[in-house]
């Protein structure tokens, strides 16, 4: 590796620069670093390549299996398998803040290549929902809808009309008469355009969103209109008052946007800070981070999580190819996802959520009435409702469709392997640290709360139980296992250190550093023009009345209020 290829590859690690002795290099017999291709699963027959991948497939075969019962008795993340700090929203939740943190998350090219940071297609402005936005309406207009007549600015954010119940409607293909007008429009904006060469297929097609990826499944779409919602109501509430000019109103019109996505954008990030990462994290790194947010509140950008992620331009390939992934272990096989499902018992499982998304089922879209989300059923929003949990943080994954098909997401349709697997070799040949260099840099007050941090011995030999615990033989013997215990991946490192420390309820010590220190750096450019700009958040305070929501609840109740005013359903 030339010395330039190692500053690169290093320049985006956490921590700051790796000595390449520090990076994972899997399990090849030869000791080099495995490659992945950007657009596909590695050739496991190629040279090198096969033993590590062979290794990372039983790996992640081990992690559909049950332990045996003495195992499960021993740790309290067997106890159940839902995870009551974690409700269900939360998981895609966080998908959508992963959206927003980077642009590309496909494997980087091969790490000897000069320049590889810089072929990263990262967010240039993170946590200011980039994945919303876009790149405004001048930019990027087809998330805006067309104004009226007399201006030529876009401000408004797109919500698409719903279609009739699927419950009881002839299974015949969908046209556009099925689409419901006496619904409030609660979808994202979709549409199918006639005027190509392709051919013409039923339903519509194309999801008109900033990014496509917020169309991966039926969750994450609505919680994308939701957003847009909540942008069309503050655009709404903050409307310049008195008469103007023709000539000034585009200029106006533009100015009131950006002041708009500013207060949205403020609101989200106090629920990322003080509902989804008050979850997720380790109670100590947490209120780490609390004390460095009001650092950077007085003009003190010091605290030892800003040398996390010191580079301020990337995020660390530690975060997105392994730690950030850890929320893959959460998701349930099914749902309940509004009051007429729960009345008649129906669960729809992953795989129909994923079917309703214009990329992969467009038939199926829009999505009907009677498949809208009512967010009391994804987030603790009404005391007499129990909403969907998350599964617990841990790597004990079960053997559903998430463990079998990769296709899921798009990708390598017709693989036998699962998203696990992919989650296990995306952290191979990318330049990860290692966990025990990850570990080395943590500061020695948070090494001692973990035996799995400050003893080696210890550590290997908990995983290499783990490994060992099922009662099959997985493995091609006990130098494999040794070699993982000694040298886990990092993404499977992230979900048994939540599931020892953490009964698997949130992320453990490592992995809550990892990712504070990721958000803070993200947070910390805009911080001056957000969170402590006086204009922005004195008119936030006048649009919600002084009490600006800080969590996912809060902000379903507002929306939910703005219906009710407008004489809307709630769902």
């Amino acid at each position: 590796m030339t010395q330039a290829t190692a500053a690169g590859v290093a320049s985006s690690n956490a921590f700051g620069p790796a000595d390449p002795a520090d990076l994972f290099h899997g399990y090849g017999h030869d000791g080099n670093v495995i490659r992945i291709d950007d657009d596909r699963l590695p050739d496991r027959e190629g040279p090198g390549h096969r033993h590590t991948l062979e290794t990372l497939e039983r790996l992640a075969r081990r992690m559909t299996f049950l332990p045996n019962k003495i195992y499960r008795q021993r740790h309290c993340v067997y106890k159940s398998d839902e995870n009551v700090n974690i409700p269900a929203g939360y998981t895609y939740l966080a998908q959508l803040v992963a959206h927003d943190l980077v642009a590309h998350v496909a494997p980087v090219p091969d790490p000897d290549q000069v320049g590889v940071p810089e072929a990263r297609n990262f967010r240039t402005q993170r946590l200011f929902l980039e994945t919303i936005y876009g790149g405004g309406p001048l930019i990027e207009p087809g998330p805006y809808a067309v104004p009226g007549e007399g201006m030529q600015q876009r401000t408004r954010l797109r919500l698409g009309r719903v279609a009739i119940p699927e419950q009881g409607r002839d299974p015949g293909p969908w046209s556009e008469t099925l689409v419901g007008t006496d619904h409030p429009a609660r979808d994202i904006p979709r549409t199918r355009c006639p005027f190509v060469t392709e051919p013409v297929r039923p339903g519509l097609t194309d999801a008109m969103v900033a990014d496509p990826r917020n169309d991966d499944h039926l969750i994450i779409s609505q919680l994308t209109a939701l957003f847009h919602e909540l942008h069309n109501i503050v655009l709404d509430r903050t409307a310049p008052s008195g008469p103007v000019a023709a000539g000034d109103r585009d200029g106006l019109a533009y100015r009131h946007f950006i002041d708009t996505r500013r207060i949205v954008a403020l609101v989200y990030r106090r629920i990322v800070v003080h509902d989804l990462l008050r979850r997720l994290l380790d109670k100590e790194v947490f209120s780490g981070l609390e004390t460095a947010l009001m650092g950077l509140s007085v003009g003190q950008p010091s605290h030892p999580l800003f040398g996390v992620a010191p580079d301020t331009r990337r995020v660390p390939v530690e975060f997105s190819h392994a730690v950030f992934r850890f929320a893959h272990s959460m998701i349930r096989p099914d749902y309940v996802l509004n009051d007429q499902q729960a009345a008649s018992g129906r669960r729809p499982r992953i795989l129909e959520l994923l079917d309703r998304s214009s990329g992969r089922s467009a038939r199926l879209t829009p999505i009907a009435v009677d498949w809208l989300i009512d967010w009391k059923y994804f987030f603790e929003t009404d005391e007499n409702v129990r909403p969907n949990l998350s599964r617990r943080i841990g790597p004990d994954v079960g053997a559903g469709t998430m463990a079998t098909s990769i296709s899921l997401f798009g990708e390598d349709a017709g693989s036998r392997h699962g998203i696990y697997y992919r989650d296990l070799v995306r952290g191979v040949g990318t330049g990860l640290r290692s966990v025990e260099s990850l570990i080395a840099n943590l500061p020695a007050g948070d090494k001692v709360r973990s035996n799995l941090l400050l003893l080696p011995d210890v550590r290997r030999q908990e995983i290499k139980e783990w490994l060992d615990a099922t009662g099959y033989e997985i493995f091609a013997g006990a130098d494999e296992i040794d070699a993982v215990a000694k040298n886990p991946p990092l993404y499977l490192f992230t979900l048994f250190e939540a599931a020892r420390d953490k009964c698997g309820e949130r992320l453990g010590t490592l992995g809550s550093t990892i990712v504070a220190g990721v958000m803070l750096s993200a947070l910390r450019p805009l911080y001056p023009v957000l969170e402590g700009s006086a204009a922005v958040t004195g008119a936030a305070g006048r649009v919600f009345d002084g009490d600006v929501p800080q969590t996912m609840p809060e902000l379903i109740a507002f929306v939910e209020q703005d219906r009710v005013r407008r004489g809307e359903p709630s769902v």
